[in-house]
């Protein structure tokens, strides 16, 4: 079963009086429970994919199904309860919140969910064993290491059990043991849990460690 369908997807921004085109007529289709990597170079229009997938961004015409729901059919609070529920993102710089904690950190997607605070604990304990930081919940950005920062936005992630991860440049930021490491525990997370997930990346060995490699160029698949 298709998670997703994008159908002649095509973006444009427009700057002062020029019309720029930065998606031009993309269509592919992921299965549930996929691992799959958008690959381009800067500027190729990936990262705009996917914020369009993760329904932060429009598209300027074309059709994007998720779960055969047409999103453009949603509205406002449709959207944001789709995102709060259904996709878990995690970004190339952590987006941690310095004065919060790790184990506030990782808390922080269930202040839009009904989930009691002792529940929703007990879940950020556990999604933080699973990425090996159960021994540092109390300390804070400053105090962790990059891949440890990215190890706490992945659980904070995960923690509202979403069936979509969207990752947009996850080893950006990290030296290649670390990203190697970061990407095992997407790999895990797909394998035992069934979660779909798409990384955005430019680096061929990161989009080797998918199942499937997308690839943008100039605003179309190649």
């Amino acid at each position: 079963m298709s998670l997703i369908v994008v159908e002649n997807l095509v973006k444009h921004y427009q700057m002062g009086q020029v019309d720029v085109p930065v998606l031009r007529g993309v269509s592919f289709s992921i299965k549930t429970c996929e691992f799959v990597s958008i690959m381009g170079a800067s500027g190729s229009g990936k990262s705009t994919l996917l914020n369009i997938l993760g329904c932060l961004d429009v598209p300027t015409s074309g059709h994007y199904q998720l779960e055969g729901v047409p999103v453009a059919s949603l509205d406002d609070n449709a959207l944001s309860e789709l995102r709060a529920r259904f996709i878990g993102f995690v970004f190339q710089r952590f987006h941690l919140i310095k004065y919060l904690n790790v184990l506030e950190n990782t808390l922080l997607p269930m202040d839009f969910l009904t989930v009691g605070k002792a529940e929703s604990e007990t879940q950020a304990r556990q999604w933080l064993d699973r990425v090996r930081l159960g021994h540092r919940l109390d300390h804070y950005p400053q105090q962790l290491s990059g891949g440890e920062r990215q190890r706490v936005a992945i659980a904070r992630a995960l923690i509202k059990n979403p069936k979509l991860v969207l990752a947009d440049e996850p080893t950006g930021n990290l030296d290649a043991a670390v990203g190697l490491e970061v990407m095992e525990i997407f790999k895990t997370m797909n394998r035992e849990l069934g979660i779909t997930i798409i990384i955005v990346t430019h680096a061929p060995e990161v989009a080797r460690m998918t199942d499937r490699i997308i690839t943008v160029k100039d605003g179309q698949l190649q």
